[in-house]
């Protein structure tokens, strides 16, 4: 291999020792140990017996640092390096199996000494790893019955947005340790993203209730269960195949939406009542009647207005938008307070109309 010591092509230092025009610091700014398509994996793992699903398949461990190890060695695979450069497991971080879908970050360290006027190189290259929960083949045979009830989580005209995710898998691995752990499918087997929402699969149906229990007492919404008829025994009996659907309403919080013809902003989504304030006063009120309450087409925007003037016989304020420079009056009684001649004030406009935005809602 030829060697260049003159001066380094990128920095020009001189007197020092180069590799393909380079001395050592700039040729590792271009160059690697090794190559890595991507650091962030999910990997699947039984919520009965702890297997992960790796390359070579289920692989089942006995200790939570066997579990570690075993997907640190698998994923190993996943990095590309020269036969002379040495990788090893520097760290791997610990696994909280308390929540819906556990995380773990393992790093791995390079060394090589390939190139001997350098000196020894090392890198560092960290994987994400989310752990997602579901059965092993051996426990599905074990315990019968997989997938034998279904919740289906949904939301009116929309997607569930991450925190309310990340809510209803929290109630769902505390309805599953909540039940008899000496009941065999006692279990949640697996949760998958669907049209928009989660289904999750429970072993019976007495978790599956207490699950949709859990969904009631936080969230108000709409909720029903239907029967599937899956087979017919010998005898003449009928197998059904239960599923429950809790669908949660369209607003979500600081969301803008028509309630009874007037326009409104969501405060929170409560167990008994979708919390909103009224824009033109500011008065808040709790309505059960959640499926009547719509979004506004087109949507309000946010606008700000200088307050130009107060005129006390008409009892209005004029306003001079701030880039149109279009003035206009205003009446005082659709105000829920004063406002202040002088300054610049926001405000919310739909359809030409303008409302104060309230105080309640924290930006």
């Amino acid at each position: 291999m030829k060697r260049v010591t003159r001066f380094c092509a990128d920095c020009g230092e001189l007197g020092v020792p180069l590799q393909d025009s380079f001395c050592q610091n700039c040729f590792w700014k271009v160059n690697s140990l090794s190559i890595v398509k991507k650091t962030a994996f999910e990997i699947p793992y039984c919520l009965t017996c702890y297997s992960a699903k790796l390359t070579n398949g289920w692989v089942k461990t006995a200790t939570d640092g066997e579990f570690k190890d075993q997907i640190a060695i698998s994923l190993r695979s996943e990095i590309s390096f020269n036969f002379e450069t040495r990788l090893s497991v520097d760290s791997i971080t610990d696994v909280n199996w308390d929540i819906p879908k556990p995380e773990l970050t393992i790093k791995y360290v390079l060394t090589s000494s390939e190139i001997e006027i350098f000196e020894e190189r090392s890198e560092k290259i960290e994987f994400f790893v989310l752990l997602a929960g579901g059965i092993c083949k051996s426990c599905i045979t074990r315990k019968t019955g997989n997938r034998d009830v279904t919740v289906q989580f949904r939301a009116k005209n929309r997607k569930i947005d991450p925190e309310e995710d990340k809510f209803a898998g929290q109630l769902a691995v505390e309805a599953v340790k909540m039940y008899d752990n000496e009941v065999v499918d006692a279990y949640l087997s697996d949760v998958i993203d669907n049209h928009g929402g989660l289904d999750f699969y429970f072993g019976n149906s007495e978790v599956a209730d207490i699950f949709v229990e859990k969904l009631k007492n936080n969230w108000i919404g709409h909720s029903e269960v239907n029967y599937t008829l899956q087979t017919e025994e010998k005898d003449g009996r009928r197998v059904y195949r239960k599923t429950h659907l809790f669908r949660l309403p369209e607003p979500r919080k600081k969301d803008y939406v028509i309630y009874q013809e007037e326009l409104h902003q969501t405060l929170a989504i409560a167990r008994t009542a979708v919390r909103l304030v009224n824009l033109r006063t500011h008065k808040v009120i709790n309505s059960r009647d959640w499926d009547t309450i719509i979004m506004p087409d087109p949507l309000p925007t946010l606008t700000e207005w200088l307050v130009i003037s107060e005129d006390y016989s008409a009892k209005t304020y004029q306003l001079m938008h701030n880039e149109s420079y279009e003035t206009i009056d205003i009446e005082k009684s659709e105000l829920p307070e004063e406002l202040p001649i002088g300054e610049n004030v926001k405000f919310i406009c739909l359809n030409d109309e303008l409302f104060l935005p309230t105080k309640l809602i924290v930006a």
